[in-house]
């Protein structure tokens, strides 16, 4: 059984919606795989949506939620995953979710979001898909489950990328950088 990890707060823009239906297409092709989402419940509507999505699906076996979490229950979950989707909208923003989970050897597939693309070279160091396309990814991890040396070249990829691109200084003096380019008018 695959494990799948969607780490974010619950609400529409962080799109937890499509991780369910992920999930279900997954299901569909009689592929074997759990899902943890894991993020403060941040707009109770949206998750009650959520869980009327679960249940109608029949997915409650397969699919647990658990609350925000300490850094170090969040580095465990990463690394007993086998993928982190991330399917965040979120156009702007400087999101770790990518660099945490390539870091701890879960394979990322995003749409991109929170500067994602800026970070996954796509199918070298994780995997991009275009929003909403869950058929897309389904397949992705099926083939990757089924070519495990190819699931294990993307995930070395992407750790010696973020050791090599993305230690702390250096994350740091990126985002530095960037503030400075915004105070400065550019």
């Amino acid at each position: 059984t695959i494990k799948i990890l969607v780490p974010g707060r619950i609400v529409p823009i962080k799109n937890s919606m499509d991780a369910v239906l992920l999930l279900k297409a997954l299901r569909d092709n009689c592929f074997a795989a759990e899902m943890v989402l894991v993020g403060k419940v941040a707009d109770d509507s949206y998750y009650e949506e959520i869980q009327t999505l679960v249940n109608k699906l029949d997915l409650e076996d397969s699919i647990k939620f658990k609350s925000m979490t300490d850094q170090d229950t969040l580095s465990q979950l990463y690394r007993t995953s086998d993928f982190c989707f991330f399917p965040s909208r979120q156009e702007f923003g400087l999101s770790r979710v990518p660099l945490e989970a390539m870091a701890s050897g879960a394979l990322v597939i995003s749409y991109g979001g929170e500067s994602s693309n800026e970070i996954i070279e796509h199918k070298r160091t994780g995997l991009l898909v275009e929003e909403g396309a869950l058929s897309q990814a389904a397949d992705w991890i099926v083939a990757l489950t089924k070519s495990r040396e190819k699931y294990f070249e993307i995930r070395q990829n992407a750790r010696v990328e973020v050791e090599k691109k993305y230690s702390l200084a250096s994350y740091v003096d990126q985002v530095e950088s960037y503030l400075n380019f915004i105070l400065e008018g550019r």
